[in-house]
């Protein structure tokens, strides 16, 4: 469906005939493979929405959910049940390298409960951080942590930290296929300058950079960049640099320097909402490949 609905928009908006679609890469296990998952809290219940609804419907497990994660929760649910702690939703995502879990806990309003010791005995739990948002939306302000909130995890024989509030991508074993998809299209043969826009904490720019002459990675959240950076110096990584700035912005001063570095390619994996900014910029900057890795 996602090849048809793309293909229509490419005859109707772009006048593009004849594209050839490669068949889909298919995931190894359609079970037990998110990463992290956000589940809601209301009134006694700890789980997800129901259709159509706000109402909580409770649960124990999801099948779709990793074991790390789904351990994680489940001893969550019995530390904290019963207890006044205002939590209106809580993140628990998996460090794979650790085969332990960190969560996130979102609360309504500041009440007295002693985190450490509630949460203290939950098996696989390695870490929290505790979050106001008294609006009930956004990341809020941290008011509370305890242990480890560092997740790691591995990608191409490269290991990679990131902190729990940053973006990773929810399926690790599809992302292994995923960040080779994108070495093979971009088709380093060691002498060009690879750009990644949306960087993150390197999971695309530190695989390039071991086939590439140098690998430039942008990326918007200084958080991001940091752990880039010590990603970059535990895998011995030399070839690769980070810097904290807007995708567009940075390109937009950079594109007098990027049509004098040939061969170049450049990657991009921008969030939901696309890189319509970008995008009208890289024609300018005139790489020799674009990789555009869609999130639609």
């Amino acid at each position: 469906w996602k090849e048809r609905i793309f293909e229509e928009t490419l005859k109707r908006i772009g006048k593009v005939e004849g594209v050839e679609f490669s068949l889909p890469v298919k995931a190894a296990n359609p079970w037990n493979y998110r990463g992290r998952a956000s589940f809601h809290v209301d009134k006694g219940a700890w789980g997800f929405f129901g259709g159509k609804s706000h109402s909580v419907i409770d649960i124990d497990e999801c099948p779709i959910v990793d074991p790390v994660v789904n351990r994680a929760f489940k001893g969550i649910k019995r530390a904290l049940s019963g207890k006044k702690h205002g939590i209106y939703a809580v993140e628990v995502v998996g460090s794979p390298i650790d085969n332990r879990a960190v969560a996130s806990f979102y609360v309504y309003e500041e009440k007295k409960v002693d985190w450490l010791g509630c949460l203290s005995g939950v098996e696989g739990l390695k870490g929290f951080e505790v979050r106001l948002s008294t609006e009930r939306k956004g990341r809020g302000e941290s008011i509370c942590a305890g242990g480890d909130t560092v997740l790691s995890y591995g990608v191409q024989g490269l290991t990679l930290k990131a902190g729990i509030g940053l973006f990773s991508q929810v399926n690790l074993t599809q992302n292994e296929q995923l960040v080779q998809k994108v070495i093979e299209y971009a088709g380093l043969s060691g002498r060009e300058t690879v750009v990644d826009l949306y960087a993150g904490v390197g999971n695309f720019t530190l695989p390039l950079s071991r086939s590439a002459r140098a690998a430039i990675g942008v990326e918007s959240s200084v958080g991001a960049v940091e752990f880039a950076e010590e990603n970059a110096r535990i895998n011995g990584t030399k070839g690769a640099s980070f810097h904290a700035a807007e995708a567009a912005p940075w390109l937009k001063q950079e594109i007098k320097n990027l049509e004098k570095t040939r061969p170049c390619v450049l990657v991009l994996d921008p969030p939901r909402g696309g890189g319509p900014d970008v995008v009208r910029m890289i024609s300018e900057a005139r790489p020799e490949r674009v990789v555009y890795v869609s999130c639609s």
